[in-house]
């Protein structure tokens, strides 16, 4: 017998020896009568909050599915950071990155410059971001696309050179493109673009839309080393693509910080 408390019962086959109790655990009362239902789930809340296992839970008089199915509960309601007891609002971010190429003319219907895009550097961001988030085991806490402010290259895999700058630095992209759509503006958080051509065309969208929520920023705003633009590597060669993926890599990491 361990010094201070007895041990836990023989045909309890949750029972932890050895396992400290909370100090504000409440034993099982010791008459004949047992504790009714909300009394029980009090207990377990209780313990659960304060850090006790389920064992420890369950020798306040509940069974063990019981036990498990309740820390299931409670635990899915804390986030991490947050003091017991706390509930944690629901977390969910959304972010859109944005690019198109140089473009060879306008439309006055969608009021998008026509060109290539989300082919080379709105994919490279995408998947970078991808990559911080996932490692700081956020992916459930994002939602993460990119587009393109053209219709040319829907349907269209990232360019090879952008996949294969991602491939040597061991980061998967499977982007299909596709071009930036009016419920964009009104699901995302953010929208984050590679230059000035792709603000103006954002800005100039988002004022037809009536309930535009997402704001709207260069990427290169939030790079350390002040490059503002992410020049398009399309005309260039592979140290090009491998350029973007740095300052997507500076950016991207600079705001998840200040996003979080």
């Amino acid at each position: 017998m361990r010094s201070g408390r007895p041990p836990p019962p023989r045909d309890d086959p949750c029972a932890e020896p050895g396992t400290s109790i909370s100090p504000h655990w409440d034993p099982p009362p010791s008459s004949d009568a047992p504790p009714s239902a909300s009394v029980l789930r009090r207990r377990t809340a209780r313990t659960l909050a304060q850090g006790g296992s389920t064992a420890q839970a369950r020798r306040a008089g509940r069974s063990r599915c019981a036990c498990v199915a309740q820390e299931k509960s409670l635990r899915a309601q804390w986030a991490p950071g947050c003091e017991r007891g706390k509930m944690a609002e629901p977390v969910s971010k959304s972010v859109l990155f944005v690019c198109l190429g140089e473009p060879t003319g306008s439309s006055p219907i969608l009021a998008f410059p026509k060109g290539r895009g989300n082919i080379c550097r709105s994919p490279i961001a995408e998947a970078v971001f991808r990559k911080l988030v996932t490692e700081q085991n956020l992916s459930d806490d994002w939602r993460i696309d990119s587009a393109a402010t053209s219709t040319y290259e829907i349907g269209n895999p990232p360019d090879y050179r952008g996949q294969n700058c991602m491939r040597k630095h061991g980061i998967p992209m499977t982007h299909v493109a596709r071009q930036v759509t009016k419920e964009d503006f009104a699901t995302f958080d953010y929208i984050l673009c590679m230059d000035e051509s792709n603000l103006r065309d954002l800005n100039r969208k988002s004022n037809q839309i009536k309930n535009c929520k997402a704001k709207i920023e260069l990427l290169g705003s939030y790079d350390p080393q002040k490059q503002l633009i992410i020049e398009d590597p399309y005309y260039g060669n592979e140290s090009d693509f491998e350029t973007v993926y740095q300052q997507c890599v500076r950016c991207c990491r600079a705001f998840l910080e200040k996003a979080c």
